[in-house]
């Protein structure tokens, strides 16, 4: 018999699962698009999916966690990934830019760097009432990455409906 968790919400969680499914989706639609096909599909998954990802991310985030665990745990994770694809891409294509290493993240760890950043913005920011204004500045003045503007206001949004 399995147990529950009384603090689980068990509605998240099969919110969680939707938006997985739709990520996958999302990508799959991704590689028809070249052929005309699931435009519209596409392009009505991709409105919403991440957005709302990066909220519930936010939500469900620790308050507790100070932003030296989160560099550890997250940080740590992030480097490891980005070593790894600066070391296949100097094996593989004989070519790696260092600078890209240490600055754009590759593939799906731009979630990692979102993760991150909104911690530490909170952390130095949570008291603010306008909290929101003041992430979309210092994302939008400090950050070149475009996911990393368009997502992390949505992301600390998550964070401070739930905790602050």
């Amino acid at each position: 018999m399995r147990t529950i968790n009384p603090k689980r919400d068990e509605s998240i969680d099969r919110l969680k699962g939707l938006l997985i499914c739709l990520v996958v989706l999302g990508h799959a639609f991704g590689l028809t698009l070249k052929f005309g096909l699931y435009k519209d599909l596409y392009q009505l998954i991709y409105l919403f999916h991440m957005p709302a990802f990066l909220f519930v991310t936010g939500y469900l985030s620790s308050a507790e966690k100070t932003v030296v665990q989160h560099l550890k745990s997250i940080g740590y994770i992030y480097l490891v990934c980005q070593c790894f694809y600066f070391l296949s891409d100097l094996l593989l294509y004989q070519k790696a830019s260092l600078l890209r290493f240490m600055v754009l993240p590759n593939y799906a760890l731009w979630y990692l760097l979102v993760t991150l950043y909104c911690k530490i913005i909170l952390t130095f920011f949570h008291r603010s009432k306008r909290i929101i204004p003041i992430i979309v500045l210092l994302a939008r003045n400090c950050f070149s990455e475009r996911r990393l503007t368009t997502y992390m206001p949505t992301r600390c949004k998550g964070c401070y409906t739930h905790k602050f």
